[in-house]
């Protein structure tokens, strides 16, 4: 018998340079893209809530996608509702509040400022 696959958790629409969880709100943080060239992939840093919804099974459900524009994020460090994003040559402070919605009590991640530092 062979392997038996396991579905995809997350797709993202992009490649995937960094991957983190921040410990005070529990997202999952994915940043990445195909950088200036155009072909078509995008750059974007994407905001998703994990939920177990079995005994060994999750859930991830994409709250918020924030595009970088022509500049892929290939690392980010996470620190108090702060993101700082290395993009090409650049570090970029990204500002962001997990807040949850009143008609339906999900939550959903809203990004804020965003700063550029050199």
């Amino acid at each position: 018998m062979g392997k038996q696959r396991v579905p995809d958790l997350y797709r993202a629409p992009f490649p995937l340079y960094s991957v983190k969880v921040d410990p005070k709100t529990g997202l999952v943080i994915t940043a990445g893209g195909g950088g200036p060239s155009k072909t078509g992939i995008k750059n974007a840093v994407h905001f998703l809530d994990l939920q177990l919804v079995g005994d060994h099974q999750y859930s991830a459900t994409l709250l918020h996608s924030h595009d970088t524009d022509t500049r892929a994020t290939m690392n980010i460090a996470l620190g108090n509702g702060v993101i700082a994003a290395g993009q090409d040559g650049t570090c970029c402070l990204l500002q962001f509040k997990h807040c949850l919605s009143k008609e339906d009590g999900k939550a959903a991640a809203k990004d804020g400022k965003e700063k550029k530092m050199t």
